[in-house]
This record gives structure tokens, sequence and C-alpha cells, in this order.
């Protein structure tokens, strides 16, 4: 919860609410899209991260969605800063748009988490690590397409979330030291 919820104690709108949900979700998604698992061994942690992106990620789309929306955010915001280098190798287009990814996670039919060799060789899994960098969601309307975590988390927090503070004065999740 947020510190100005907790000693204000004040309500907020729903808008509020879900800027800050999917801001949490944000971080979460940002972080687990930044981690490196095991290979070896690592089948427990490989499970409970993906249930983790999974609700993270259908948070965050449901919320982000709603706070776009309520706080009037039209433009379109790009989904440019990635965390791994990672190409789609299945043939499936990679979501651009912040709003289109959103979408496309509410709307899934299927929802798959994917998971690639990390190139990462100097990391404590000593080469035998793997990476979030994205889920595949596919719709009724819309191919199976590839969204990237971070830079969803990335355009949230870097573009979106200063939009919203702008409107509000700067009274919507910000950082207290």
């Amino acid at each position: 919860m947020f510190e100005r919820e907790i000693i204000n104690m004040k309500p907020i709108s729903v808008a509020e609410h879900s800027a800050h949900r999917a801001t949490e979700e944000a971080i979460r998604i940002w972080a687990l899209g930044s981690a490196e698992y095991p290979i070896t061994g690592g089948s427990l942690i490989q499970h409970y991260s993906e249930v983790a992106v999974v609700d993270s990620v259908t948070e965050f789309a449901t919320n982000g969605r709603r706070a776009l929306e309520a706080y009037k955010l039209k433009e379109n915001i790009y989904l440019n800063q990635t965390r791994w280098n990672w190409k789609p190798t299945q043939g499936h287009d990679k979501v651009s748009v912040l709003r289109e990814a959103l979408d496309r996670i509410i709307h899934a039919q299927h929802l798959e988490v994917g998971f690639e060799k990390s190139a990462v060789k100097a990391s404590c899994m000593g080469g035998d690590g793997i990476v979030i960098p994205y889920v595949l969601a596919r719709t009724d309307r819309k191919a199976l397409s590839y969204i990237d975590l971070f830079a969803m988390g990335h355009a949230w927090l870097f573009q979106v979330l200063p939009g919203i503070n702008s409107q509000k004065n700067g009274s919507i999740c910000t950082a207290t030291a």
C-alpha cells in the first residue's frame, strides 16, 4: 500500500487506485522481466515465476488500461526500451504500443510466458540461466504476438506515470526517500 494512503487515510478515486495498482505491477513486471532464473534444478522457481508473471501482467493490463482512459492519455506510448537483446523466433509480430499490449492481455484467449536462454555468461548461473523477456498473447481477433515485459514496465514508469502525475500535480505514485 502506498504511504500516502496509509498516513492520510483519505479516500482515493478509482482512477487513482488503478494508477497505483498499475504502478505496483509495472515494478513487479520490471523485476520479473529483469531477473535470470536457473535452468538446472530450477523447475520450482520457473513455475512460480511463470505464475507471478501471469498474475502481474493481467493485473497491470486491467488497471493500466483503466488509468489510461481515466486520465485521457490517448497518445501512443511505444514499447521501445528492452532489458534483454531478443528477437521474435517463431515468426509472430512484436507489439510496439502499450495500449495494444494492454488490450491483447485483457482480451487474451491464450497467454504464454516466454523463457529464453540468457546471453549473460558472467552471471551466477554460469551460463545456465534463462530469462523471461516476453509473454505471447492471442485474442479472438488478434494473432499470437510477443509483448516485451520490461518494455511495458518501463513505458508505464517513465512515460505514462509522469503524464498522470502532471495532471495530479505530482500526487500519484511518487516515491519518498
